[in-house]
């Protein structure tokens, strides 16, 4: 395996919040000034921190607002000082913070651990975020690691999903959610790999390093055409309804009268769906938690277009595209019809422009040159109805849905 020089590693680390400031956060810039202090305590050619006597220590379980909240956690020192190198950033936001003191009592275990941050209860989090500081394991392999040790999320515990994706990494050691503060003899802190404005995994080293070690047994075969579907996504907790594509079986048909299987990947296990994404040549994405296993699994030559429904996100998706696939004209996130906003759940109904996503797709090869799919009608007024049965003051706007071509 080709690995990384240490100094085309640090480079890529210490570009890790040159992405530019957000456009959908102005809290941004605070933030990547933050991380910044936190890289100046760290050698250029180490981009880690190894703490003596570490006391991991979870989050407390809380009901919070993932887009405002702060909690406490982290590694703490000897003394009880958090050390700041352990926050775990959720988007822009140091979501766990590892700030201030902690004094209480912990339990212990001996051995050098590394520090994996919070293991999101989330798949789709789980994957862009929790898979941030594994890249360690890989860069050093040499280092004599008795296990990878996760946090707690203070939501709820981790994503299955999630656990049965790191269970085929080569090259970790076992892996352990820590739940009560955990004394250890040495942690390694390694930096999140994950860019502070975007909240996933950007860094080129490290997205290479993480398709290199993932899922080896698993080959690249096949010439499939999948299409990745939300049609049978369930709502989440506490929610009517999930987002998705606006009348998404209709897609489902045109697709698959094109040669495209309609896959749902939430009715297999990871490693299936690692194989199918393997045995594909052609993969189209309803973004969604999808968007994170197929970087990590298509084949190097596949061609892959995700169906952005947040249209505000696209850049979002498109630097973490191109770190783990390269971005060229075959793989795109393509801006397509309006997107709805339902009410006060923030989930994005998509309306397709469906001869213009014909036309997209044909451009890269996904679709036959001559394919002109027809214009839809995807029943506004249909959908102001429904969601006006579900709550009583609905908040459907157009503005997120201005009509984009790329």
């Amino acid at each position: 395996m080709q690995r990384a020089s240490l100094a085309s590693f640090s480079a890529g680390i210490a570009s890790l919040p040159a992405i530019g400031e957000s456009h959908l956060y102005p809290e941004a810039p605070l933030t990547l000034l933050q991380l910044q202090q936190y890289r100046d305590r760290m050698s250029p050619s180490a981009p880690y921190v190894t703490v003596a006597n570490g006391i991991l220590f979870p989050p407390p379980r809380t009901e919070i607002d993932l887009s405002t909240a702060r909690v406490q956690g982290g590694v703490t020192c000897r003394n009880g000082t958090f050390d700041p190198v352990a926050h775990h950033y959720s988007s822009i936001w140091p979501w766990v913070e590892s700030e201030g003191q902690w004094r209480g009592q912990a339990g212990s275990q001996p051995g050098r651990v590394l520090y994996g941050g919070v293991a999101r209860e989330h798949f789709g989090h789980f994957l862009a975020e929790s898979l941030g500081r594994i890249w360690y394991a890989f860069f050093k392999p040499d280092d004599r690691l008795d296990s990878l040790c996760f946090l707690r999320s203070p939501i709820g515990p981790p994503s299955v999903e999630g656990l049965q994706a790191l269970a085929l990494f080569s090259g970790l050691p076992p892996v352990q959610v820590v739940d009560e503060p955990t004394q250890v003899d040495e942690v390694v802190i390694p930096l999140q790999a994950t860019a502070a404005e975007l909240g996933m995994v950007c860094v080129r080293e490290v997205a290479v390093m993480l398709r290199e070690n993932f899922a080896p047994q698993i080959e690249f075969s096949g010439d499939r055409s999948i299409y990745v579907s939300r049609s049978r996504i369930a709502p989440p907790a506490g929610r009517p309804f999930s987002g998705t594509i606006l009348q998404e079986k209709l897609l489902e048909t045109l697709l698959s009268e094109s040669g495209y299987e309609v896959y749902h990947p939430q009715e297999h296990d990871v490693a299936h769906q690692v194989q199918t994404y393997r045995s594909a040549s052609r993969i189209l994405i309803n973004e969604g938690s999808a968007l994170h296993l197929v970087a990590l699994s298509a084949a190097p030559t596949a061609r892959v277009a995700v169906i952005a429904r947040r249209i505000g996100l696209v850049s979002m998706f498109e630097a973490y595209l191109e770190a783990f696939l390269g971005l060229n004209p075959m793989r795109r996130v393509l801006r397509n019809g309006f997107g709805i906003k339902v009410g006060g759940w923030g989930e994005i109904w998509l309306a397709l422009d469906y001869p213009q996503l014909s036309a997209q797709l044909a451009r890269r090869g996904m679709l036959a040159a001559e394919t002109v799919w027809p214009k839809i009608d995807v029943g506004f007024s249909e959908v102001h109805q429904r969601v006006s049965e579900l709550e009583p003051e609905p908040q459907l706007s157009q503005g997120m849905g201005i009509p984009h071509t790329d």
